[in-house]
C-alpha cells in the first residue's frame, strides 16, 4: 500500500525531469531573430522614406531655382505654404497670368499618358495627380472666398524625367510638365490679371496658406511691374473675327465668325462658292473667305478693306490722322489630336503679321516672337492673349 498521492492520480504529478542544456536560450534567440527582422523592417523602411524625402526636397530645389526667374516677370513665387486642412503646397505663383499651384516630383522611371492618365515606370498616378487637383481646388476656393475672381492652374513638375510629348494636360485638370519646361509653361498662361489684382490675390493666397519664412507684409512688399490693360482705342481699332471648319453629309466649309460666335458668312470649300450673311462686314469676311483654306490664311493687306476707327460720337479717325482698323483673325485648326487656334494680325499701315497659336488643349500661348511686331506695335503675345480672351468656343 502507498501512502500519498493515490496511485491513479500519480501520473498527474509525474514530471519529465529537468530541461535539456541550452532550451531557454534557444527560444530567446528565436525571439530575438524575429525582433531582429521587424526592426530591419522598420529601418529600411525608414531609410528609404528619409531617401524619398531627401529626393523630393532636392527636387523641390530644383523647380524653386526655376521659378526664381519668374519674379523678373512680374510673378510672386512662394514655397512651401502650409495647407490648414492638413499638407502642404510646393509652390504657388501669383502674378499676370493669376495663381499657378505648382507640385514637384520626382518620380523614376519611363513617363507616358494615355488617354489623359499619367503613368511612370507603369505605375498610375492618378491618386496623386488627384490630391495635385484638390489642392488647386483649395487654392481657388480661397481666392474666391477673398473677393477675386482669376483664373488657378495647376502644374505637376516631374524633376527626373519629362513628359515624352512635351506638356500636357490630363483629365483631371493639372498640367504636367518637365522642369526645363515650367517656366515656359508659366509663361505662355494667358496674362489677364492687372498689377492692383496681383496685390489683392496675393493677400488672398497668403491669408489661406500661411508662409513658413516671410510675413504677410513682407510678401505683399513684393513688386509687381505695371502691366496696362487694352485702352478703348485698342478695343475699337481692332476687329477680331474667327475661321471655323465645319463638315457634316459631305459638305465642308470654312466659317467666319464673330466674337460673339455669331457667324458672318462661310466659304463652301467644294464648289469656291462665298455666302456673306452680315452686310455691315461683307467686305471684310468676303477678303477672309477669299483667302483662307483649311491649312491656314494668305492674306495680304489689299484683301482687306480700309476702315476708319469710329471713336465715341461718330468721329472716324482713319479719315482724320490715317488711322484704321487693324484686323486679328483666329483659325482653328485641328488635326492628329492636335486643338490650336492659329492668329494673325492684320495691321492696314504695317502689313501682315502671323502671331503663333493658342494651344486650345491645353490653353497655353505659343508666340512667334518675344520681340515686338513693328515700331507702335507690341509684342505677339500681347495679341495671343487678347484673342484667346475673345474666343467664343474658350
Amino acid at each position: 500500500m502507498s501512502h500519498g498521492v493515490p496511485e491513479e492520480r500519480r501520473d498527474e504529478h509525474q514530471t519529465e525531469g529537468p530541461p535539456l542544456a541550452g532550451g531557454g536560450a534557444r527560444d530567446v534567440a528565436v525571439g530575438a531573430d524575429a525582433a531582429a527582422t521587424v526592426l530591419e523592417r522598420k529601418a529600411a523602411f525608414a531609410r528609404q522614406r528619409a531617401a524619398n524625402f531627401r529626393q523630393g526636397a532636392a527636387g523641390e530645389t530644383k523647380t524653386a531655382e526655376r521659378l526664381a526667374e519668374l519674379s523678373a516677370h512680374g510673378w510672386v513665387v512662394l514655397h512651401d505654404r502650409l495647407v490648414t486642412s492638413g499638407g502642404n503646397i510646393d509652390h504657388i505663383l501669383v502674378g499676370p497670368g493669376g495663381v499657378v499651384v505648382l507640385d514637384s516630383k520626382s518620380w523614376s522611371g519611363a513617363v507616358s499618358v494615355d488617354n489623359g492618365q499619367l503613368r511612370v515606370a507603369g505605375r498610375s498616378r492618378s491618386a496623386q495627380v488627384a490630391g495635385v487637383a484638390k489642392l488647386a481646388g483649395s487654392v481657388e476656393q480661397a481666392v474666391r472666398g477673398g473677393g477675386q475672381d482669376a483664373p488657378v492652374h495647376a502644374v505637376i513638375v516631374l524633376t527626373q524625367e519629362p513628359p515624352p510629348n512635351g506638356t500636357v494636360r490630363l483629365d483631371a485638370g493639372p498640367l504636367v510638365a518637365g522642369i526645363a519646361e515650367v517656366t515656359a509653361v508659366v509663361g505662355m498662361l494667358p496674362q489677364s490679371v492687372r498689377p492692383a489684382q496681383v496685390d489683392a490675390l496675393l493677400s488672398a493666397v497668403l491669408t489661406a496658406f500661411p508662409p513658413y519664412d516671410r510675413t504677410v507684409d513682407e510678401a505683399l512688399e513684393a513688386e509687381v511691374p505695371d502691366r496696362k490693360q487694352p485702352s478703348e482705342l485698342f478695343s475699337r481699332g481692332n476687329v477680331f473675327l474667327f475661321v471655323e471648319p465645319w463638315a457634316r453629309s459631305g459638305r465642308r466649309r470654312l466659317y467666319v465668325n464673330d466674337q460673339a460666335g455669331d457667324s458672318l458668312g462661310f466659304k463652301d470649300l467644294v464648289s469656291g462658292d462665298i455666302t456673306v450673311s452680315v452686310q455691315e462686314h461683307a467686305d471684310v469676311v468676303r477678303g477672309v473667305l477669299c483667302n483662307a483654306h483649311p491649312g491656314g490664311l494668305s492674306l495680304n493687306r489689299s484683301a482687306l478693306p480700309k476702315t476708319p476707327v469710329r471713336l465715341p460720337g461718330g468721329r472716324l479717325l482713319g479719315h482724320l490722322g490715317n488711322l484704321w482698323c487693324s484686323y486679328l483673325i483666329g483659325q482653328h485648326w485641328r488635326r492628329a489630336g492636335k486643338d490650336r487656334l492659329y492668329v494673325t494680325h492684320a495691321v492696314m499701315d504695317q502689313g501682315i503679321f502671323e502671331l503663333g497659336h493658342v494651344d486650345l488643349a491645353t490653353r497655353l500661348l505659343h508666340p512667334s516672337s518675344e520681340e515686338p511686331l513693328a515700331k507702335d506695335l507690341r509684342e505677339p503675345r500681347r495679341y495671343l492673349e487678347r484673342v484667346a480672351e475673345r474666343y467664343p468656343r474658350r
